[in-house]
């Protein structure tokens, strides 16, 4: 309107017609109110557990939802909770105050995490737990600069469950997180050359504590089982690559060979009878023409449920793995074959399971098994995808694959 000054407010709050202190990077209105919190971390939380249905739903999401109950409680995890809410509206919404507050308190944010974790009443709570957990996951979705700052935190996480020990996980609070942090903990593992402590016979046994779900039972069981094989993963990695490296010729280089073929067998043999188990659970995929113009997979994979299309990605990763160590080192079969089959189903999974807030989280690891293994071809289609993922979704960042390498 003539006369009328343009209000100088950030857009949030012009868009709501409140007054606005147009304290930079973020107004007080948009990141201190805790019904705002609260209502922004309901919004979060549906938008994190799209498309999954109830019946789908897996720690990831299930964890999310106690967020809502917690915020309130712990000045450590709401500040945390805050950052994450506002990076993720300020992406959405395009709103480069709300994306500069989150940077800005996350400052305080990890400031008030390094202090909890120096308190012997703080360091070992729920709160400072999902705290982290939290932390971790948004370094996945924010840090472009550094591609490996998400594994600095992954690490960090892995050191707070370990010291924690594994008896400390009793509510269902803390078993969810446990379990919600696995597959941080695991990739961690893989790409740092360090052991899975999860693998060990403490930490298997206390993670097949049940936790309430609103997933079937048996679905939720076999999926737990895949988690049980899934943990031994890092290890087979790591002997595979050191081997790369070294003198085959050498009489430790052989044996090595012959425990790394030993342990890739068996866990074949193993993950056989668990698809026959899931398969029956869970129904393999179809096959659908894809709804892009799509010319190297004009035909896609469509899943039931997500929750599905991601175990059964998380499946096809760790079968190219095993059957490009069995191919590497002679082991007699189709191995070459194989891992190209593969690497093709997790492809063909992309236009499915790569959707919503955290598809490209869901995807992560199969596109980078694929990416390792792969033909040039399929490299450079699988890095066309993650450079559309990493507008959401940092860690997606080819470059990534080379500070992980």
């Amino acid at each position: 309107m003539v006369g009328v000054p343009r209000s100088s407010g950030c857009s949030t709050c012009v868009k709501r017609r409140v007054k606005c202190d147009e304290r930079v990077p973020g107004c007080a209105v948009l990141v201190s109110s805790d019904p705002n919190v609260l209502q922004s971390l309901d919004s979060l939380i549906v938008e994190f557990s799209q498309p999954v249905s109830t019946n789908g739903k897996h720690f990831v999401h299930h964890w999310f939802g106690f967020l809502p109950s917690i915020y309130g409680q712990n000045q450590t995890l709401d500040a945390t909770i805050k950052v994450f809410v506002a990076h993720h509206f300020g992406k959405t919404l395009q709103d480069k105050q709300m994306v500069g507050y989150a940077r800005s308190a996350y400052g305080e944010a990890l400031y008030r995490l390094r202090k909890a974790l120096t308190s012997p009443s703080e360091c070992f709570s729920t709160y400072v737990f999902c705290a982290v957990v939290l932390l971790c996951i948004y370094e996945l979705f924010t840090d472009k600069e550094n591609p490996e700052s998400w594994i600095k935190h992954a690490k960090g996480l892995g050191q707070l469950i370990k010291i924690r020990g594994p008896d400390r996980y009793r509510n269902q609070i803390e078993i969810t997180l446990l379990k919600a942090s696995r597959g941080l903990v695991v990739m961690h593992s893989m790409f740092s050359g360090e052991q899975c402590f999860l693998a060990s016979e403490e930490w298997h046994h206390m993670l097949h504590q049940q936790c309430t779900t609103d997933m079937p039972a048996d679905l939720h069981n076999c999926i737990e089982q895949f988690f049980a094989f899934f943990i031994y993963a890092p290890s087979l990695v790591h002997k595979f690559y050191s081997l790369k490296e070294a003198d085959l010729a050498t009489t430790e280089a052989q044996q090595t060979i012959s425990a790394t073929l030993t342990q890739a067998l068996d866990m074949q043999s193993k993950l056989a009878v668990w698809y026959e188990q899931f398969s029956q659970i869970a129904s393999p995929p179809v096959e659908v023409p894809s709804s892009t113009d799509e010319e190297m997979h004009p035909v896609i994979l469509v899943y039931e449920e997500m929750i599905h299309a991601a175990i059964y990605c998380g499946y096809y990763a760790y079968m190219a793995i095993i059957h490009e160590v069995l191919r590497t080192f002679g082991c007699p079969g189709t191995h070459a074959a194989m891992v190209d089959y593969f690497c093709d189903q997790i492809c063909k999974s992309v236009e499915y399971s790569g959707v919503g807030v955290l598809g490209p989280f869901r995807l992560g690891f199969p596109l980078l098994v694929a990416h390792e293994v792969s033909d040039s071809l399929t490299r450079s289609w699988i890095v066309t995808r993650l450079e559309r993922f990493s507008k959401i979704y940092a860690a997606a960042q080819p470059k990534n694959l080379e500070a992980i390498a």
